[in-house]
């Protein structure tokens, strides 16, 4: 998947081309008893890694080896997690799965802010700017996460689960699950400066996200970080496989917040 760009959005070209209407990325065992084991060669212990080479890493852009890397920093939190092989980093905003971001078999590990919903999603550019970020709130929502998924939930242009309480690195947050349409011409939607293909964005800035394609699913998970509302958004779709999933659950469980 290409790098975000416009507005710190980016647009997988290659899919652009091939799902013309859609948008996408600009973006978490017991032992058993068995038979006594079989001896075993001695091996010599290796030398402790260094703190260097546990330390988190910047992230990278573009094809990840396996480490723990800076994911993203917003208001002062530095956002670290643990990433698999395979996987793709995209600097400032998070990474995607082995398929990239793309429908039908994609996914995205996103972190970001909200100040709130977009009241229609398809036609966001009520300033008449082209830009998303430079939009002015639509409404007036509250600092907290329960003002946030509940200004989500109101919204109608896609369907919603009803909030779940989560914890993120000890930090409590609710998650909502989110069902973009898959029916939606977005050929029809509010386009960036320079753009011939629409896009559907959800949050109001500063988040920077638009639907990934076809029938994307948005799972929100919305933390209090000691004061700072945060959000980490797993984008999928009914058929990404779920060994990838798994791995999306691993990343979401290594998630550490500093200041």
């Amino acid at each position: 998947m290409n790098p975000m760009a416009k507005a710190g959005v980016a647009i997988a070209a290659v899919v652009l081309i091939a799902l013309v209407g859609y948008n996408l990325l600009p973006g978490r065992s017991t032992g058993v008893g068995g038979p006594a084991p079989t001896a075993s060669p001695t091996v010599t212990p290796s030398a402790a890694p260094s703190a260097a080479s546990t330390a988190a890493q910047p992230l990278p852009d573009g094809m990840l080896t396996a480490g723990t890397y800076v994911i993203n920093q917003i208001d002062g939190v530095t956002m670290t997690a643990t990433v698999p092989d395979g996987w793709r980093g995209i600097p400032g905003f998070g990474v995607t799965g082995p398929n990239d971001s793309d429908a039908p078999r994609g996914m995205a590990v996103i972190f970001m802010q909200a100040s709130g919903a977009f009241d229609d999603p398809c036609h966001w550019d009520k300033a008449g700017t082209l830009q998303p970020d430079q939009q002015p709130g639509e409404k007036v929502v509250g600092p907290t996460v329960d003002d946030l998924v509940n200004d989500i939930r109101a919204n109608t242009s896609y369907t919603s689960t009803a909030p779940v309480d989560i914890t993120i690195d000890g930090h409590p947050g609710k998650q909502v699950d989110l069902q973009l349409p898959s029916d939606l011409n977005f050929a029809s939607c509010d386009k960036e400066a320079g753009d011939t293909t629409g896009q559907y964005y959800v949050l109001t800035p500063p988040a920077p996200v638009y639907a990934q394609g076809p029938g994307n699913r948005w799972h929100l998970r919305i933390v209090d970080v000691d004061g700072t509302r945060l959000i980490v958004a797993v984008m999928d779709y009914s058929l990404t496989p779920a060994s990838v999933q798994a791995q999306a659950q691993t990343i979401i469980d290594s998630i550490t917040f500093s200041r």
